[in-house]
């Protein structure tokens, strides 16, 4: 089986996280192992405890740090167990380190199938820490960022910001094979400023190419038109809300949705709003 990676920062305050991954990786019929990461770039670069001058107290206390954590993972994980009797292998543990290399090292192995983070309290989830950012950037499994105390619900509608090659049409096999057992249904969607490319789209027959090769019926294609180049966000966030879509999937690859949705300032405000869970592939899986 499968593993599910979920890695937290905030050991003491996991189990809503935690209820949510066992609802995700019940349905992809996956484990759940639940991380804590300590890692040394959280100090000041003024403190003897920064990488590169690691003092052996500094270690020290890093290390117990982690070890401390670890029992309150192992609360959290005893906890749920009571509460749920979860019916797929839950475990955990804690270590000391980089948190977006031991992730990258992690996500190589073939038993972990993706990564689950979390938002950020308060804020908007797209707009992530630089811990984040690494762990996508790097990482050569699929990442899911859920928002802050999100109560997992199965996905119906799923948005794919979609670049109309033929990129896409790997990454919606990975989609489909992922998500397929709960049979949602997918809209490809494009935002373009030119207006025959709905036409172009029509006679190069992409709608029918994808669901022949992906095997899936419950696909659709969708064009909007982008007037202004700052509009991007609206329109997912608007479309997302219109079809009521509970999940939005990008090709980290696929740059003009994936650097402008986490640059874009209108972007943070919009989808602050829209909450809804990101799945992020990678074109190299």
């Amino acid at each position: 089986m499968q593993t599910l990676l979920v890695i937290t920062s905030r050991p003491e305050d996991s189990k809503i996280l935690l209820k949510y991954a066992i609802g995700l990786a019940r349905d992809l019929q996956m484990s759940v192992h639940l991380m804590y990461i300590q890692d040394p770039n959280i100090y000041p670069t003024t403190m003897p405890g920064t990488m590169g001058n690691v003092s052996v107290q500094m270690q020290e206390n890093l290390e117990l740090i982690a070890a401390n954590m670890k029992k309150v993972l192992k609360q959290q994980v005893q906890e749920i167990h009571k509460e749920l009797s979860p019916d797929i292998p839950v475990d955990f543990s804690s270590r000391v380190g980089i948190v977006s290399l031991i992730a990258t090292e992690i996500s190589s192995e073939n038993e972990i199938a993706a990564i689950l983070l979390e938002g950020q309290e308060d804020k908007d989830h797209w707009s992530q820490t630089p811990t984040n950012m690494e762990i996508i950037r790097h990482v050569n499994c699929p990442v899911w960022i859920i928002p802050y105390n999100s109560v997992y619900q199965k996905f119906n509608e799923i948005i794919y910001a979609a670049g109309y090659n033929e990129a896409d049409i790997a990454t919606l096999k990975k989609l489909v094979l992922l998500t397929g057992k709960s049979s949602p249904h997918i809209t490809a969607l494009h935002i373009s400023d030119n207006l025959n490319f709905e036409e172009n789209v029509k006679e190069t027959g992409f709608l029918e190419m994808v669901q022949a090769k992906t095997g899936y019926d419950k696909i659709s294609v969708k064009i909007l038109v982008e007037q202004r180049h700052d509009e991007l966000a609206h329109m997912i966030n608007d479309y997302a809300q219109q079809v009521n879509a509970d999940l939005i999937v990008i090709m980290k690859e696929n740059r003009d949705f994936f650097e402008r949705i986490f640059k874009s300032g209108s972007a943070k405000k919009i989808i602050r709003h829209a909450k809804l869970p990101l799945l992020i592939f990678h074109e190299r899986e």
